[in-house]
């Protein structure tokens, strides 16, 4: 989960600062980034639930997930009118960065106990 939203901040923070070609391939970087963490952050889910909340917590990860995908473009485009898109791609790539580093702080802990 860690590598994913890594490899998806390092993606986001750059890309503006290339040309063309090389956007293509940092945000593929992005996006492989983000797929890595979905796949294995649900598999966590689904691995730390009882069996007879899998659906459940299945159901609300995709509904969090999908409102993501929705509301976060909207979201990053209003804001990025007041401070220019080049912003909201560093904060979000900023964002993804402090969640990488609460999960591990979080994995470091538990492997402590």
């Amino acid at each position: 989960m860690v590598s994913g939203l890594l490899m998806a901040a390092s993606g986001l923070a750059v890309f503006p600062a290339f040309g063309q070609p090389w956007m293509y391939v940092l945000l593929t970087t992005e996006s492989l980034g983000l797929g890595l963490f979905c796949v294995s952050s649900m598999a966590f889910l689904n691995e730390t639930v009882p069996d007879s909340l899998k659906g459940t917590v299945s159901g609300a990860y995709c509904l969090s997930w999908g409102a993501g995908y929705f509301l976060g473009p909207l979201a990053a485009g209003r804001m990025s009118t007041s401070v220019g898109f080049e912003a909201v791609f560093r904060l979000l790539a900023a964002l993804l960065v402090l969640e990488a580093g609460a999960l591990a702080l979080a994995q470091w802990r538990e492997r402590g106990e």
